[in-house]
């Protein structure tokens, strides 16, 4: 499992935010399925704000409603509580297949959730691959 990042969820889906990514997330917590991956995405009301405003604006195409249905439609709130807890819904540790030992990092624009288990899968790459994909963002 990973190292310093794990935590611990309830059985009531709560999850102690660490304390370096609260002040990021502010009081209440925007809780979004992950896209195309088996995690959470968890934003502050500005950085959600921002990130709706970008999805809303692709346009009212099928594909477009979809997105907004799915991320935006599908999301929850949570406020923190005085020990610095978040609630997962139910929902959203379905998405994502958390039972017991998450994952919490700061990935930039937003944090995000796993399973401790599957975040140390995420993390398995060999320096070539990521030799290429860093010279194919040109980094």
């Amino acid at each position: 499992m990973a190292g310093d990042n794990v935590y611990t969820m309830d059985d009531k889906g709560r999850v102690m935010i660490p304390v370096k990514y609260r002040a990021k997330l502010g009081e209440v917590v925007h809780i979004a399925k992950g896209v195309g991956e088996p995690c959470l995405y968890l934003y502050s009301d500005e950085a959600w704000e921002e990130q709706c405003k970008l999805i809303i604006s692709k346009g009212s195409s099928r594909s477009g409603r979809k997105l907004q249905r799915y991320f935006i439609g599908d999301s929850a709130t949570s406020a923190m509580d005085k020990q610095g807890r978040i609630t997962i819904p139910q929902k959203q540790r379905d998405h994502a297949s958390l039972i017991k030992y998450l994952a919490i990092a700061d990935v930039g624009t937003h944090i995000e959730v796993w399973d401790a288990d599957r975040w140390d899968e995420e993390l398995e790459i060999s320096p070539e691959e990521i030799d290429d994909i860093w010279q194919n963002f040109g980094l």
